[in-house]
C-alpha cells in the first residue's frame, strides 16, 4: 500500500489503518531510538510510542515533501535528543545534591569532631579541677559521676549512710563548682 493512501485513510479515522501504519513503521522506529540512545535502552519503546502520538496528531500537516518514513524516523530523533539533554540536567542535578551532601557531611564531621575535641578539652580540665579538691571528695565524686554507683553503693562501699552519701556529694558538688569558676577566670586572658 502506498504511503499516501495509507495516510488518507488514518485521517478519515480508519482505525485499521492507524494500525498498518504502527505496524509498517514500528520496527525502523525502534532501530532509530536504539540508534540514538543505545542498544538496548529501556527509553527506546517509550519514545516510539511518544513519538506515535506526535505523528498522529500532526499527520494532518505532513506535506510527503520527504518520505513518512524519514518524517518518522525525525520526530523519534528529537524525543531521543530531548531523552539525552534531560537525563543530562538529571546527572548534574544528582552530581550537585551529591556535591552538596558530601560537602555538609564533611561540615558535621568537622564540626563533630570540633565538638568531640571541645567535649575532651572540658573533662579534661574537669579532672584538673578534680583533682585539686580534697581525697573524700573527689573519691565520692567519681564513684557517683565515672562509675555511675548508687547512693546506697556509695555508703555501702564508705561504711556511711545514705542520707550522709548524699550531703556529701551536694557538698562536694558546690566545692568543685566554686573551684571550676575561680580555675576558669584565672586561666581565662
Amino acid at each position: 500500500m502506498e504511503e499516501r493512501e495509507l495516510v488518507q485513510r488514518v485521517l478519515r479515522g480508519e482505525e485499521k489503518a492507524a494500525q498498518d501504519l504502527v505496524a509498517a513503521y514500528r520496527d525502523y522506529m525502534y532501530k532509530t531510538c536504539a540508534n540514538v540512545l543505545g542498544y538496548r535502552d529501556p527509553d527506546a519503546e517509550d519514545m516510539v510510542q511518544e513519538a506515535f502520538m506526535i505523528a498522529f496528531k500532526k499527520l494532518p500537516e505532513f506535506e510527503f515533501r520527504a518520505p513518512l518514513k524519514s518524517w518518522l524516523a525525525q520526530i523519534c530523533a528529537y524525543l531521543c535528543y530531548r531523552n539525552i539533554r534531560k537525563r543530562n540536567r538529571m546527572i548534574l542535578t544528582l552530581d550537585e545534591d551529591l556535591e552538596n551532601l558530601a560537602q555538609k557531611a564533611a561540615r558535621a564531621l568537622t564540626e563533630r569532631k570540633n565538638s568531640d575535641e571541645e567535649r575532651q578539652e572540658k573533662l579534661d580540665f574537669l579532672d584538673g579541677c578534680l583533682r585539686k579538691i580534697s581525697e573524700d571528695c573527689r573519691r565520692i565524686l567519681e564513684m557517683r559521676g565515672k562509675e555511675e554507683q548508687s547512693y546506697a553503693a556509695i555508703g555501702k562501699t564508705l561504711k556511711i549512710p545514705m542520707g550522709t552519701v548524699m550531703s556529701r556529694i551536694a557538698r562536694c558538688k558546690e566545692a568543685l563548682k566554686v573551684l571550676v569558676l575561680r580555675t576558669s577566670k584565672e586561666e581565662m586572658p
